[in-house]
């Protein structure tokens, strides 16, 4: 079912992009577990999104300048309008098992190699 983005997307809890799922993202048992958008400019297109491996999303609401009535009631929708990986799993996330489960994902689907490189922070 597609929410009324229009109406959603003027109230204050709009501002926690993972308020709602919408009917073509990434579920688990009817909750949101990715959050995307997408925005066409000319003939590009950018797609983003996050893959919810923890409750900190929750936290987010934290952060805003509502009133807490307003923070209680976003906080509320996520914890029932979302999940995450440790959830689903009743373990901790495995970072390098998750990258390589989107590398090969991508691979699969778009029948391509993909190429590695490790990134050195200083």
């Amino acid at each position: 079912m597609q929410p009324d983005l229009l109406s959603f997307y003027k109230e204050n809890k709009s501002a926690v992009c993972f308020g709602v799922p919408a009917k073509s993202e990434i579920k688990y048992s009817g909750k949101k577990i990715v959050g995307s958008a997408q925005r066409k400019i000319g003939g590009n297109l950018l797609q983003h999104g996050s893959i919810m491996c923890g409750n900190f999303h929750v936290n987010l609401a934290d952060y805003l300048n509502l009133d807490k009535n307003e923070i209680q009631v976003i906080k509320y929708d996520l914890n029932n309008k979302t999940t995450e990986l440790e959830t689903i799993l009743k373990k901790k996330t495995d970072y390098s098992i998750l990258a390589d489960a989107i590398v090969e994902g991508f691979e699969k689907f778009f029948t391509v190699n993909m190429v590695r490189e490790e990134i050195i922070l200083k």
